[in-house]
């Protein structure tokens, strides 16, 4: 009935859409023909001036105007003409409603173009899709969660609702491919549009500068008049299909609007119908899940504490990192120091070479004499020079010497630092590894608790369930019971029933027989008085006749006397006619006597066959009457009876079906039961098995416990080893950059004294 009533309501609103439509099109039906009768009128003053200019050229032609005055009169003509068309022109209603039909549509165009600019259109896009998902899944919730009604009042409302639900679904779609055709089509009227506007654009101006030419090229100015009407009528057309899709689009908006209604009283509907389910839910996880609380109470003071070791793990690894840092600078310092180191064992080596080089020279005499007494003089002026390097190069050697010493003695320092470095990392390398496993661990560890907790969650579900089937169960046992003895109590009701229906059934035809027969003896009865009337109606024909018959003798024999009587009284200037004529008039006197006295005779029997027949009618009236009254009080009787039957039919129906209905109840019952009884063993056997799964997860997560704590025990060893060997060799960073800055004096030192000798 809903469908139907929406179905005729919807019909109802096009209809409405239309009349309003044809209303439209009656008053824009109105304005054109306003606007052809102005333009008739217009045209009938034009032909005026016309036919006037015609005349005036005749005279013009006989010679009786002269030119001047042919030329002013038709000058006043022509201005008389284009003030016509002016006001033809600015009064022209179609003008000005065309031209605010552009100024809508330019509006419309704007508001378009912000609705597509502004992401609207992908808004409405998303919505409907949207909408679609929810009311899909809401169909699919529908679908799935339908079998699960427990009574027939229930199963019928499901089933409306999936009726209505895929009506939703189908107007739903067929709205969606509406949008996507009008979507479609805006967009060729809006090109159409445009170009249209273009075009008026163009034509407007054309216009405009036709008005201010004064309207001298009058052909042309009609020709752009009717290009101009031609593309109003156009812009008009594109203008109402616009206008239509604009509401089309209101209306599936409309549509949407109630879809979205009607999708958000599904999701309330099925919101009500999971509140039920969700507080059953959660009074079986609160009764049966106190022995889980307490096993995550011990599980969340494990994790606070492995939480505050973390933080203590994650604060070494920092000062770790920064020590690291430190040993990564100090390094790179060290690294320097040797590179220079190197530079000047380089540079003593290739100065005692040189020095070695200078020896075997001096001890050669044969390269002494090729020297000239330029290089003599030069050699005597470098004597003392030569005599200075000599004493530093005896000295160098040993200051470097030393310069090394203080340089070993600093870099073991050094070395010590960088050991240190080294033991640092691989702590740190030793920490991480321990602290990835000890996350491994934990997070396994936190696993296996959520497993734990699920699994005790999932075994006191499956106890309350099997608890519920314990009830269900009686209860379809008491229920198979009730049924049977209601079973029973039916099939005396449908028995008695049954025997009510068949009594007024036998009665109620003995009273249609009588029926019957009444109305048989109503037609014969009815046959024999319409006869009676029938003879009537033909003895009063027959007495009419003879009334007149005599009447028109009683009539002649008034005449008849009337003449014997003249003749009587007659004079005797009479007493010569013939006595033939009065013997003739007595003749015909007596023969009237006789006739109407047969006549009398006649009407006499005729009118006791009528009182006869009447009183047949009035018997066979009455008789009638009797009849029709017995036939009314048999057909009341026949219409309780049939009522009382009915009843009784009703009765024996709705028996009949409470029994099928109660047979099919305890047949699903049945079916009920032995699934039932197939759940209750699947919940024991899942309640074993979560039970072994739980035993299992608690072995394995003391496993794991009892590793994870040999772990923290190894780092803290770890830590414990490193933190006794910083304090046994303890040494700041500040200290070895003191040291590397000697160092790096020194080696610059030894420079300075390696530069000298050079």
């Amino acid at each position: 009935m809903k469908l139907l009533l929406f179905a005729a309501l919807r019909r109802i609103h096009d209809k409405e859409d239309e009349l309003k439509a044809l209303a439209a099109e009656r008053v824009a039906a109105d304005q054109l023909v306003i606007h052809r009768t102005e333009e008739v009128r217009n045209l009938k003053l034009r032909l005026r001036f016309r036919e006037d200019a015609i005349k005036r050229l005749g005279a013009l032609a006989s010679e009786k105007l002269l030119p001047e005055a042919h030329i002013l009169q038709e000058k006043e003509e022509l201005l008389k003409e284009v003030e016509v068309l002016r006001n033809q022109i600015e009064r022209n209603p179609e003008v000005t409603r065309f031209a605010m039909e552009n100024m809508q549509l330019r509006e419309e165009l704007r508001r378009l173009k912000s609705f597509v600019e502004d992401g609207e259109r992908e808004k409405m896009n998303e919505q409907i899709s949207i909408l679609q998902d929810k009311l899909l899944e809401a169909l699919d919730w529908k679908l799935m969660h339908e079998k699960t009604s427990q009574s027939n009042s229930l199963f019928t409302w499901d089933s409306f609702a999936k009726e209505e639900n895929e009506f939703l679904r189908m107007e739903a779609i067929q709205n969606h491919r509406e949008v996507e055709a009008l979507r479609k089509s805006l967009t060729d009227s809006l090109e159409a549009k445009e170009k249209l506007e273009r075009r008026v654009d163009e034509l407007t101006s054309q216009l405009e500068e036709q008005k201010e030419a004064g309207y001298q090229n009058m052909p042309a100015a009609s020709d752009d008049q009717m290009e101009l009407k031609e593309m109003v009528d156009a812009i008009a057309v594109a203008s109402q299909r616009e206008a239509e899709a604009h509401e089309t689009a209101i209306t599936l908006a409309r549509e949407n609007d109630v879809l979205r209604m009607k999708i958000k009283v599904l999701v309330e509907d099925n919101n009500r119908i999971m509140e039920p389910c969700g507080s059953f839910d959660a009074n079986a996880a609160t009764n049966g899940t106190c022995d889980a609380y307490l096993v995550h109470g011990e599980a969340e003071e494990k994790q606070q504490h492995d939480y505050l070791e973390d933080e203590k793990v994650r604060d070494m690894e920092h000062q770790l990192n920064e020590m690291l840092e430190e040993n990564e600078k100090l390094m790179a310092l060290y690294e320097k120091a040797m590179q220079e180191r190197d530079d000047f064992k380089r540079m003593l080596a290739a100065y005692e070479l040189a020095r070695s080089e200078a020896r075997d020279e001096s001890s050669c005499p044969e390269k002494l004499v090729e020297v000239d007494e330029t290089i003599l003089q030069k050699q005597n002026e470098g004597d003392f020079v030569e005599e200075h390097g000599r004493q530093l190069s005896e000295m160098m050697p040993s200051a470097v010497k030393a310069k090394l010493d203080l340089i070993a003695e600093k870099l073991v320092v050094v070395h010590n630092v960088l050991k240190l470095s080294g033991l640092l990392e691989r702590t740190a390398i030793d920490m991480k590894a321990i602290h990835s496993r000890l996350d491994d661990v934990f997070s396994s560890i936190f696993v296996k608790q959520q497993e734990a907790t699920a699994l005790v969650f999932a075994a006191s579900n499956l106890q309350e369930t099997r608890m519920v089937i314990d009830n269900k169960f009686s209860s379809l046992k008491t229920g198979l019971q009730k049924f049977s003895s209601k079973l029973h109590y039916l099939e005396e009701r449908e028995v008695e029933a049954k025997d009510k229906l068949d009594s007024c059934l036998a009665l109620l035809n003995q009273k249609k027989e009588e029926l019957t027969n009444l109305i048989d003896l109503k037609s014969k009865v009815d046959i024999t008085c319409v006869k009676a009337r029938q003879s009537e109606s033909e003895l009063k024909n027959k007495i009419d006749c003879l009334k007149s018959q005599l009447q028109v003798t009683e009539a002649r024999r008034k005449e008849s006397e009337g003449v014997l009587f003249s003749i009587d009284n007659l004079e005797n200037s009479r007493c010569s006619e013939p006595e033939g004529l009065n013997i003739g008039k007595a003749s015909d006197l007596l023969r009237l006597e006789e006739e109407r006295a047969k006549n009398a005779m006649e009407m006499k029997k005729l009118r006791e066959k009528q009182m006869s027949v009447q009183k047949t009618v009035v018997k066979s009236s009455s008789v009638s009457e009797s009849l029709n009254a017995k036939i009314e009080k048999l057909e009341s009787l026949i219409e309780s009876e049939l009522a009382l039957s009915q009843e009784a039919e009703a009765a024996w129906l709705t028996v009949a079906e409470e029994k099928q209905m109660l047979c099919r109840m305890m047949e699903e019952g049945m079916v009920e039961l032995g699934k039932v009884v197939v759940d209750y063993q699947e919940c024991l056997f899942g309640v074993d098995r979560k039970q072994g799964e739980l035993l299992l997860c608690g072995a394995l997560m003391q496993e794991e416990m009892k590793g994870m704590e040999e772990m923290k025990i190894m780092q803290k060893m770890a830590l414990e080893d490193l933190h006794s060997w910083v304090v046994d060799n303890r040494c700041s960073s500040e200290q070895v950059e003191e040291q590397l800055e000697q160092v790096l004096g020194s080696i610059t030192g030894i420079k300075v004294l390696l530069h000298g000798c050079t």
